[in-house]
């Protein structure tokens, strides 16, 4: 995934939780009740795929943005890329 894609996902992420972390939400709603209320939605994915999120996921990326902001909604490579696995035989 190169870093342009990665970006847009962050971008999506963001506009899922922007709500939330912009203030504009419905104030009368505690902050569960919006992560669940917006877990019920479909979502179309950056590659065009329609995609439920659950609650707890929306509860992870809006924490993880206000402790590291949105470098924080940016998908990490793997660790592992470029390096072949040996497989076992079994």
């Amino acid at each position: 995934m190169n870093d342009e894609a990665r970006r847009n996902i962050a971008l999506f992420r963001y506009g899922i939780i922007a709500p939330i972390v912009s203030g504009t939400y419905d104030e009368d709603k505690s902050i569960k009740e919006f992560f669940s209320d917006t877990a019920k939605k479909t979502y179309t994915n950056p590659r065009g795929e329609d995609t439920k999120i659950s609650a707890s996921t929306l509860e992870r990326w809006y924490y993880s943005y206000r402790q590291s902001g949105f470098d924080a909604l940016i998908p990490q490579r793997r660790r592992d890329t470029g390096h072949p696995e040996k497989l076992t035989k079994i």
